[in-house]
C-alpha cells in the first residue's frame, strides 16, 4: 500500500504549533509507505521549514476566491484539496486520506486497520461531521466515479439529496466529503463512519479519538468567533435565519465581528475556554494528553 496524506494547512497562526505535533504523529503512527501532499498556500515562512521533508510534497494552487461569510472556509478547503487528491494518484498512491492540520492517527498502524475494512461495497471511511478530518478510500473507487469534496449547486437542489442529507441527520450540514458521501448514496455503495470513541475528555467536540485511531481538535481554522458543531442551540436562531436572508455578506461579517455577536451568540466565550484548555493540554504533554482521551487515565 501507498497512502497519500492530503492535508490544506488551513489555520489560523496561533494554532500554527499543532504542525509539530501532527506530523510526528503521523511519522509515529504510519506503517505503509506515505507520502504528506500539502497545500501551503496559508503558511508563513516562518513555518514553511517543517515540512522540508523527503516524504513531505509541498504544493501551492491559485489563491481562492469566493464567499466572504462562514462557509469560507469550507470552500476554500475544497478548493485547494482538489488538486492534491489527483496529484496524489497521478504519484502512485493507492489509497488516499485527506485530513486536517489538528488531526493525525494515535495508533501504530492505524493505515493498515483502516484499509482492511475496505471492500467492493464499503468504498469509504471517515469521521463525521468534519468529514475531511479523516476520509480513507482507495484510488479506484475516486478514478471509477471521480467524486468531488463537495455536492454541486444542482445536486443540492435536487429531490435525491434532500434524502440523503435527511438520512444522515445532516440538513443544515455542507461539509468537504459530502460529495464523496452523496455519490456512495446515489450508487448505493457503502460508507463506514468511524464513531467517537473518548474514554477521556475535557469537551464533548473538541479533542475526540475516534474508533481509537485518529484524533481531531476541531475549530483550529476558525477565528474565535467561528467556532461550530456545539450541542447548544444559538440564541433567537430564528431571527438570525430571517436576517441572514436578507442582509449582505459585508454587513454579516460587520456583525460577526462586532458586539452583537456576543448578544447572538453568548456560548462562543465558553467554547473559546475549552478550545484553548484542550490545545494547551495537547501542548504540554502531546503523548499523556493523548493517552488520556484514549484510556480516560490522567497522569
Amino acid at each position: 500500500m501507498k497512502l497519500g496524506i492530503i492535508v490544506v494547512y488551513l489555520v489560523s497562526p496561533e494554532n500554527e504549533q499543532l504542525f509539530d505535533i501532527h506530523l510526528k504523529q503521523i511519522k509515529k503512527n504510519t506503517v505503509s509507505d506515505y507520502v504528506i501532499y500539502a497545500n501551503i498556500n496559508m503558511l508563513s515562512n516562518n513555518v514553511l521549514l517543517k515540512f522540508n521533508k523527503p516524504n513531505i510534497k509541498t504544493i501551492k494552487n491559485l489563491n481562492y476566491i469566493g464567499p466572504n461569510e462562514g462557509l469560507r472556509s469550507t470552500f476554500e478547503l475544497s478548493h485547494y484539496a482538489e488538486p492534491l487528491i489527483e496529484y496524489a494518484i497521478r504519484d502512485g498512491m493507492t489509497h488516499i486520506v485527506m485530513m486536517h492540520p489538528d488531526s493525525f492517527p494515535v495508533k501504530e498502524g492505524w493505515d493498515q486497520i483502516l484499509a482492511r475494512q475496505l471492500t467492493s461495497k464499503t468504498v469509504l471511511i471517515s469521521i463525521f461531521p468534519a468529514m475531511s478530518a479523516s476520509m480513507f478510500f482507495h484510488k479506484k473507487f475516486y478514478l471509477k466515479y471521480h467524486p468531488r469534496l463537495l455536492p454541486s449547486s444542482k445536486d443540492i437542489k435536487t429531490p435525491s439529496y434532500k434524502e440523503f442529507v435527511k438520512s444522515i441527520n445532516a440538513e443544515n450540514l455542507l461539509e468537504p466529503g459530502m460529495g464523496y458521501a452523496y455519490e456512495i448514496y446515489k450508487r448505493q455503495l457503502k460508507w463506514e463512519i468511524l464513531a467517537r470513541s473518548n474514554k477521556g475528555e475535557d469537551h464533548y467536540h473538541f479533542g475526540s479519538i475516534f474508533k481509537d485511531l485518529v484524533f481531531h481538535l476541531g475549530a483550529s481554522e476558525h477565528k474565535d468567533r467561528s467556532f461550530t458543531n456545539y450541542q447548544e442551540q444559538n440564541f433567537i436562531p430564528s431571527i438570525k435565519r430571517t436576517f441572514g436572508k436578507i442582509l449582505s455578506p459585508i454587513i454579516k461579517e460587520k456583525i460577526k465581528t462586532s458586539k452583537l455577536q456576543e448578544f447572538l451568540r453568548p456560548e462562543i466565550k465558553m467554547h473559546q475556554y475549552y478550545h484553548s484548555t484542550v490545545k494547551e493540554s495537547l501542548y504540554v504533554d502531546p503523548e499523556g494528553y493523548i493517552e488520556f482521551l484514549r484510556r480516560g487515565l490522567k497522569n
